[in-house]
């Protein structure tokens, strides 16, 4: 075998990469239309319990819609979720290496975390609210991922972008059967896990569950690789 033939194969992986790297991802009006639905289904989680929660409602027609808006919104965090499976694990985002991955995501995703968190610690807790704050406190409550409700999802997002590259390269030579594989196992997992708690409670030994900054996206791996394996636009 010649050093040209052995060369080749080289060449033509390396021109791949090149490829997938510089190709620009197409318009997704179908993603688009999701994340519609996903926002407005984050407004609804917010805004219907204030209806669920009134007791002078509780089982006229308007109760019972809440309830059911409130029931069908909830299903709006594993969308995003999916969306971002979508396009994170697609192999032109890997195609030059974990690093610079890492690098494009982190000038998105850091600033956005540091900023949100600072602004819930001191424009809300303490100038709206009135509160105090202590650096024991605020460092159980980043830790726990509780600084504020929804804040969460940030420290969610960045655990499943930590371990992405690791995903798209296993993912990427299985096909669609590969992922989906993986997405029901990890599911079926997440769903074991958060059983737990009420396993053991009516077995009379309760063992609480707590999910915290680094722990949070470990249950959603499922969701996200299920992103992947329904990449496909389908007109149904």
């Amino acid at each position: 075998m010649t050093l040209a033939s052995q060369s080749a194969p080289q060449a033509n992986s390396e021109a791949t990469l090149s490829s997938l790297a510089s190709a620009r991802p197409t318009l997704r009006w179908d993603l688009d239309l999701l994340r519609i639905v996903a926002i407005l289904g984050v407004v609804a989680i917010h805004v219907f319990p204030v209806i669920q929660t009134n007791e002078w409602l509780r089982g006229t027609a308007t109760w019972d819609f809440a309830v059911a808006v409130k029931t069908i919104s909830i299903r709006c965090v594993p969308l995003f979720i999916m969306i971002s499976g979508v396009l994170v694990l697609a192999p032109r985002m890997h195609a030059r290496g974990p690093w610079d991955f890492y690098r494009r995501r982190a000038a998105r995703l850091l600033p956005a975390v540091v900023f949100w968190h600072l602004f819930y610690l001191f424009a809300i807790r303490v100038w709206l609210q009135g509160g105090t704050l202590t650096a024991k406190g605020v460092a159980v409550e980043v830790i726990d991922a509780r600084v504020y409700t929804a804040l969460y999802f940030l420290w969610l997002i960045l655990g499943l972008y930590l371990v992405a590259p690791v995903l798209a390269a296993f993912l990427s030579q299985g096909g669609r059967s590969r992922a989906i594989g993986t997405a029901v196992v990890a599911v079926g997992w997440a769903s074991a896990v958060w059983s737990v708690p009420m396993v053991t409670g009516l077995l009379g030994a309760p063992r609480p569950l707590s999910a915290g900054m680094l722990t949070w996206w470990i249950f959603y791996v499922g969701t996200f690789v299920a992103g992947w394996a329904w990449r496909e636009p389908r007109p149904s």
